[in-house]
């Protein structure tokens, strides 16, 4: 595939070749995937990644949203919307990236629990 030097429409052709070129590829060991989130610019986040395998999953799991890419040799660049048209979400917040593990071993609070 070749670059992309601006951001360039996401069409889904162009999705599916993004995705084939993109597919197995892990990065060396400098690797590095980036998501940016600003209050400022709160109806799309941007993503950013040396590893073709993180960015299959970002295309394979929210594709439609992508608004734009850049492709270089050294990485690609998405900006993928935070809402779908239809008003769902795309992006759940940078905290979900993290396993609550200090709240699994916490008794869960009575408001919480199911039926009450």
């Amino acid at each position: 595939m070749r670059n992309y030097l601006r951001d360039t429409s996401l069409t889904p052709a162009l999705r599916a070749e993004l995705m084939e070129d993109c597919k197995g590829k892990g990065g060396d060991p400098d690797a590095e995937t980036v998501l940016n989130y600003t209050k400022r610019s709160h109806t799309h986040v941007d993503f950013y990644s040396c590893r073709g395998s993180d960015v299959c999953r970002v295309l394979r799991r929210a594709g439609s949203a992508v608004e734009s890419f850049t492709k270089r040799d050294e990485g690609v660049s998405l900006k993928v919307r935070i809402r779908t048209e239809d008003g769902r979400k795309v992006f759940r917040g940078f905290e979900f990236s993290f396993a609550p593990i200090d709240v699994e071993s916490q008794p869960m609070p009575a408001t919480l629990k199911a039926g009450t």
